[in-house]
């Protein structure tokens, strides 16, 4: 449903950040190794976002993706995967607060994947945001995003001095990560409305 600035009302109940991840390895493989196991849990996740958690705005997902060469850091340190998470949604509300020129209290559903096509080794993150947020008033500020290659550039800078600061790359790596041309890091996008929003995050 297209919005304008400040169209709609908060919510009585504060908005939350939620970050969703599977509670162990032997919960990630019973989504993949037991279909009807996963399609039941799926569907269930999806109903409990659609009924209880989302609310009636507009939503974005989006993918972020990491190059191959700091991809076996994930492998080796699973908690780079809830640390990313954080720095991601600091990404996102930072772009929404200079966008809004304000403070904005924002909302997001994040999941990471650790393999990608043919089960390959492939860490990267799915999101799910609410695609604006909620002022100081309580007041929704619709903030579309058009063009990603500045937010994907700041990621990348985020994610190398992530690396850097935590030893895991050198300062030589991280000059060329930064000077590569096509530096594998992204961020790609689709909108999404509440309306097809159940049978999206089931499939």
């Amino acid at each position: 449903m297209p919005l304008s600035p400040h169209s709609a009302q908060a919510p009585s109940a504060r908005i939350k950040s939620v970050n969703y991840f599977p509670a162990s390895l032997k919960d990630a493989k019973g989504f993949y190794f037991c279909p009807s196991c996963s399609q039941k849990r799926t569907l269930l996740f999806s109903e409990y976002m659609h009924g209880r958690l989302l609310l009636n705005l507009p939503h974005r997902q989006f993918v972020w993706t990491v190059p191959r060469i700091l991809r076996p850091y994930f492998r080796h340190n699973r908690r780079l995967f809830s640390e990313i998470s954080r720095l991601i949604f600091a990404i996102i509300k930072r772009f929404y607060n200079k966008a809004a020129n304000t403070g904005i209290n924002t909302g997001m559903v994040l999941a990471y994947q650790t393999s990608g096509e043919f089960l390959r080794w492939n860490p990267h993150f799915h999101c799910l945001v609410l695609e604006g947020g909620f002022d100081e008033n309580g007041r929704f500020v619709h903030i579309p995003l058009g063009n990603l290659n500045r937010m994907s550039e700041y990621f990348r800078r985020v994610i190398i001095k992530f690396f850097l600061k935590k030893e895991l790359i050198s300062a030589k790596i991280a000059t060329s990560l930064i000077n590569w041309r096509h530096s594998g890091f992204s961020v790609d996008y689709a909108n999404w409305n509440l309306g097809g929003l159940l049978p999206t995050i089931a499939n």
